[in-house]
């Protein structure tokens, strides 16, 4: 696993507004475009993973390595 692209992810997710607003609109797109070097699994994860949850749940998910099993957006 790429924890380090991970973490770059979460750090721009938390600090940036705009890529965060980008994320919960299109994660595939965003996450596409980022170019991070972030695992198959990884980024299925981060695709599926519910944008619209509060930053705190999210960070707090994100930093147990808990992606998978965030519930999913409708």
């Amino acid at each position: 696993m790429s924890q380090e692209g991970v973490q770059a992810l979460v750090e721009r997710y938390l600090n940036d507004g705009a890529f965060r607003a980008a994320m919960r609109t299109d994660p595939a797109a965003i996450l596409a475009a980022t170019g991070l070097d972030l695992s198959e699994e990884e980024q299925a994860a981060l695709r599926k993973s519910n944008w619209s949850l509060s930053d705190e749940e999210l960070e707090e998910r994100i930093s147990k390595g808990t992606f998978s099993n965030m519930p999913c957006g409708a």
